[in-house]
């Protein structure tokens, strides 16, 4: 199969690509669609209009009409992201749950969201990819290590802080474990957590020697 314009078209200000072959967006930097394997080549110059013809867009079209169109495709690859960690979520969970039934409606919601969105019903199919992760997070051990580790470093960094200690590092690594749980990166999210209240712990314990060593001065 030779590769053309027609098979695929890129759209430079949105750093994706939209496969002709099979309407697949992709924002992966690869040669191949990894669909239907159509070769995939950059549209050049005139890359963002013949997105927009590709999407049924005159060119006389008001700009508001452009830009709306644009954001509805962002909408779709953040969508696609998001499905893909709900799918991977899934995979961890599996053998890591104390309820396989509350899984297996988990997985089902995230058909009805894959189909959902294949109808272009974006609203019912965010809402579905949510509804699932409700649900895998009330039967994953994981998810309820997450937030005891997350209780145990929120304590570990106050007593830091309390005792004058710099919490900044902790408080950063702790953020960062924040936006990985909401990615659905649970492990990762948990591993920065845990490196949060270590430097925490550390903090607080270096500030305890010093006022222990300043209350035996007084004395």
């Amino acid at each position: 199969m030779e590769a053309c314009k027609e098979s695929s078209v890129l759209a430079d200000d949105l750093g994706m690509r939209i496969c002709r072959n099979c309407n697949e967006i992709i924002t992966e930097p690869v040669d191949n669609c990894p669909r239907c394997n159509a070769p995939l080549e950059k549209g050049g110059d005139d890359a963002v209009s013949d997105f927009l013809k590709y999407l049924g867009v005159d060119e006389d079209a008001d700009d508001f009409a452009k830009e709306y169109l644009i954001k509805e495709d962002e909408r779709v690859v953040a969508l696609r992201k998001r499905l893909k960690s709900l799918n991977e979520l899934i995979g961890k969970t599996r053998g890591n749950v104390d309820d396989p039934t509350t899984l297996a409606e988990a997985e089902e919601l995230k058909r009805r969201a894959e189909s959902a969105m294949e109808a272009k019903d974006m609203e019912i199919a965010e809402e579905l990819v949510e509804q699932s992760v409700d649900k895998i997070n009330e039967c994953s051990l994981q998810y309820r290590i997450m937030q005891d580790t997350f209780k145990a470093t929120h304590k570990k960094i106050s007593e830091a802080y309390e005792m004058a200690g710099d919490v900044t590092r902790a408080n950063k690594l702790l953020d960062k474990a924040k936006e990985l749980m909401m990615e659905l990166k649970y492990d990762l999210a948990i591993s920065l957590a845990i490196k949060s209240r270590i430097v925490a712990d550390k903090e607080k314990a270096k500030y305890s020697s010093f006022h222990v060593g300043v209350n035996g001065w007084l004395k």
